[in-house]
């Protein structure tokens, strides 16, 4: 199944509603799933010519089983990757399926096997992504991390995202020209590194981060001082 969606209006629509309302996560998928583009099925081809895409095509890993095995994950090394992602989703207030329900939508099941696994994929991978660029789930973080996933997959609907993000960036004096750098500075680092949809994140877990970052290309981790919303700010501290 070719998934090459394109309705902006929907996507426009979509946008509104989550910057009305930041906490209404399933309107990012919304404008993602609107404004595809065919870029899902860019990520499928490149899958099916990379060999650890193809093998994972074939095996269909659950990432999400493996990140929600916290014993598995607290028995790893200290300065582990497995430890870095308990570390960030207790400090951020989050849980490995916390998107689960807000990516749940009929065109999902839709999709054939092998494109679904990608879609779980990239969304049951998403806070790891934060954990090795180094980026909180602040608005900038957030917003940078979109960026940087634009620059890994080519995604218009992301691109929408992000472009939405950084204008109604001008509206939040927290946010500033330094929150804006980051998010450019972000698309940077994501052309610049490894390939991520396609990582081996069941193998990589129980390295060092410094180890794991290098292996993906992801150099020169961010230091900045997160801004988060005032009902989340005491829970991320």
């Amino acid at each position: 199944m070719v998934h090459t969606s394109f309705r902006p209006l929907e996507a426009f629509r979509a946008i509104q509603r989550l910057l009305a309302d930041p906490d209404a996560t399933e309107e990012a998928f919304n404008v993602v799933r609107a404004v595809d583009g065919g870029g899902l099925e860019r990520i499928y081809r490149r899958y099916q010519a990379e060999p650890t895409g193809a093998r994972m095509l074939r095996e269909r890993p659950s990432l999400l089983e493996t990140l929600s095995d916290r014993a598995a994950l607290e028995s790893m090394p200290e300065g582990s990757l497995g430890r870095a992602y308990l570390a960030f989703s207790d400090r951020e207030g989050i849980s490995p399926g916390g998107l689960v329900e807000a990516s749940e939508h009929e065109e999902r099941e839709l999709l054939d096997p092998d494109r679904r696994f990608i879609v779980d994929r990239m969304r049951d991978s998403h806070d790891l992504w934060h954990v090795v660029t180094g980026l909180r789930t602040d608005l900038a973080g957030e917003l940078s991390v979109l960026s940087f996933t634009t620059a890994q997959t080519g995604s218009i609907g992301v691109a929408f995202l992000v472009l939405a993000g950084y204008a109604h960036s001008f509206t939040l004096p927290d946010m500033g020209e330094r929150g804006r750098r980051l998010a450019r500075e972000s698309f940077a680092r994501g052309r610049r590194a490894e390939w991520l949809p396609i990582a081996e994140w069941e193998e990589l877990l129980p390295l060092p981060l410094d180890q794991v970052r290098a292996e993906l290309g992801i150099t020169a981790v961010p230091v900045y001082r997160p801004q988060y919303t005032p009902d989340r700010a005491e829970l991320a501290a």
